[in-house]
């Protein structure tokens, strides 16, 4: 019986090959995959009544109750659904490495969760767009790839993407926008006086 922690080969190669094959020297098929999965779930959130019942839930689930919104089955439909694209990327993932192993994505949540945070997710819940993540996740991985070109120590990525957290964790609080609007206030009316 194989050990839990150790990887598992898949011998057919050709399937990784074709994932990893570049489509006009820039996408792979698992990059295609992702596109079309974000841009339809853009599509849904701006064009159907599903993403504005969606975003609804996420602003406010008692609200969004009153106003007729099915919210147990949707939140259960979103929850399969992630599960599902999850288990798709893993799939993907695996077979283009021609590899299994339970550790091979443990490094990702935090850079996962730091793309949705500063592609407009609000930590408060109810705001943010499927193409805002992408864009957060595109511009971790831009840093991330820059980082490494100059030569960057592994740590210094870590401890980058720990300030842009908090940065955006900071700028994100209601308590900060709230203090900030009242000194813009109580600067004015310095101003005026």
């Amino acid at each position: 019986m194989p050990s839990l922690s150790r990887s598992l080969p898949y011998e057919n190669l050709g399937v990784a090959l074709v994932l990893n094959e570049r489509i006009e020297s820039i996408f792979s098929i698992r990059s295609i995959v992702a596109i079309c999965f974000f841009v339809g779930a853009a599509a849904i959130f701006a064009w159907t009544r599903l993403g504005r019942d969606i975003i609804a839930i996420g602003s406010d689930r008692r609200a969004a109750m009153t106003a007729g919104v099915k919210v147990d089955p949707l939140v259960i439909s979103i929850f399969a659904f992630s599960g599902l694209c999850a288990s798709l990327s893993g799939v993907l993932l695996s077979y283009s490495l021609a590899s299994a192993s339970p550790a091979g994505l443990s490094d990702v949540i935090a850079p996962a969760a730091a793309g949705a945070i500063l592609g407009g997710v609000s930590l408060a819940g109810g705001s943010g767009r499927p193409l805002g993540i992408a864009a957060g996740a595109l511009t971790l991985a831009v840093l991330r790839s820059g980082l490494n070109a100059v030569g960057a120590p592994p740590f210094v990525n870590d401890i980058t993407l720990g300030a842009v957290l908090l940065s955006v964790a900071v700028l994100d609080g209601p308590y900060l926008a709230r203090r900030l609007i009242a000194a813009r206030q109580w600067w004015r009316r310095a101003e005026g006086a």
